[in-house]
C-alpha cells in the first residue's frame, strides 16, 4: 500500500498553519559598560545603532526600520524621584503624558512593566532595579507597529525576560 500523499499534506498542513512568524534565529547580549544593564535581542532582526556619547544604552533598529529596541541604565530613580517605588510612577505618567494609553501593568519589589498603544504602535518598557539600597535602574523599550504585534510578540517576551543588571560594581556602592 502506497502513502505518497502523506507526507506532501502533512508539509502543506504545517506551512499553511504556522504564519508568518520572526524567525530570529540569533540572539546576541548586549552589556552596558557603564551601568552594566544586560539584554540579549535578535541580532538577526536588529542592527545596533552608534553608541551614544553619554554611554547610558543602545538601540537596535529592526532590518526593516519599522521596530527599535532600547536598553540602557539610569541613574534615574534617584534623580527624579525618591525611590524605586516611586519611578515606576513617574516613568508611566512620562510615557502617558507622551500619548501611551496603558494597557498591561505588573510588577513587584524591584521591577516593573507597562505596556500600550502610542499612535499606532506598541510600546512595551520594562524596568529593573539595581543592587540593594542603590537607586539605579535597568531599562529596556519596544516600538513596533501594531500590525506587527503577531510577529514582534515574541522578541518582546524573550527581550524582556533577559533584561537584567550585571550586578553590583564597586563604581556602584
Amino acid at each position: 500500500m502506497r502513502k505518497p500523499f502523506l507526507p506532501a499534506a502533512f508539509a502543506f498542513l504545517l506551512a499553511a498553519t504556522s504564519g508568518p512568524t520572526v524567525a530570529a534565529e540569533k540572539w546576541q547580549r548586549y552589556t552596558n559598560a557603564r551601568f552594566g544593564t544586560i539584554a540579549e535581542y535578535p541580532a538577526d532582526l536588529f542592527e545596533p545603532e552608534e553608541q551614544p556619547e553619554n554611554g547610558d544604552g543602545l538601540a537596535f533598529t529592526s532590518r526593516d526600520g519599522t521596530a527599535e529596541i532600547r536598553v540602557y541604565g539610569s541613574h534615574a530613580p534617584s534623580t527624579v524621584t525618591d525611590g524605586f517605588p516611586r519611578y515606576r510612577n513617574w516613568l508611566t505618567k512620562q510615557e502617558v503624558d507622551e500619548g501611551l494609553k496603558v494597557s498591561y501593568r505588573a510588577g513587584g519589589k524591584d521591577w516593573f512593566a507597562v505596556s500600550g498603544e502610542a499612535r499606532g504602535r506598541i510600546v512595551y518598557i520594562r524596568v529593573v532595579g539595581d543592587c540593594p539600597g542603590l537607586s539605579f535602574a535597568h531599562h529596556v523599550r519596544i516600538e513596533y507597529p501594531f500590525s506587527d504585534k503577531a510577529l514582534y510578540d515574541p522578541v518582546v517576551s524573550r527581550v524582556a525576560k533577559s533584561l537584567k543588571s550585571g550586578g553590583c560594581r564597586d563604581d556602584q556602592k
